[in-house]
């Protein structure tokens, strides 16, 4: 029967390799904002959470979870912090918003009228967003098969 000599481990016939622990012997080898875990053979760095591995396998590097969609309720503003983020209330405007625009992140925001759906466009007319407002254009492809006067979409009486 074959044995690896003492301070080797493997099958003692195909392989045997030092039972070196590399996170032991180099410790921060993997840098700060990772750990450290003994294999076999070599090691891993495994990230922290709210962390990701560089683009050169070196160390870990934060992630800015406010750049990406975050779980901040509405009238909250995303912050990020080392290794996770934090929801603070979000400034209030400094002047009240004209109409068609509202307070976001303590600034004027224009209202997107036709994505939120509150616009006032019928059926038979496509709703385009401008600054402030929201136009409704007519669009004779929805049109088909309603029963309208040609009037009515021209607002003559």
């Amino acid at each position: 029967m074959c044995e690896c000599d003492e301070g080797y481990s493997g099958d003692g016939f195909s392989y045997c390799v030092i039972e070196d622990d590399e996170c032991e012997i180099y410790p921060g080898i993997c840098g700060e904002n990772a750990e450290c875990i003994d294999r076999l053979i070599d090691y891993d760095c495994e990230c922290h959470d709210g962390f990701a591995a560089n683009a050169d396998d070196v160390g870990c590097s934060d992630i800015d979870e406010c750049a990406r969609d975050h779980p901040c309720a509405d009238g909250t503003v995303c912050v990020n912090t080392v290794g996770g983020f934090s929801c603070e209330i979000a400034p209030p405007c400094e002047q009240t918003c004209e109409a068609g625009y509202k307070c976001s992140d303590g600034e004027c925001v224009d209202i997107n009228e036709c994505a939120e759906g509150i616009d006032e466009c019928r059926d038979f007319e496509t709703c385009r967003n401008v600054r402030g407002k929201h136009i409704c254009d007519f669009n004779a492809d929805l049109c088909e098969g309603l029963d309208l006067p040609f009037a009515d979409w021209k607002g003559v009486s």
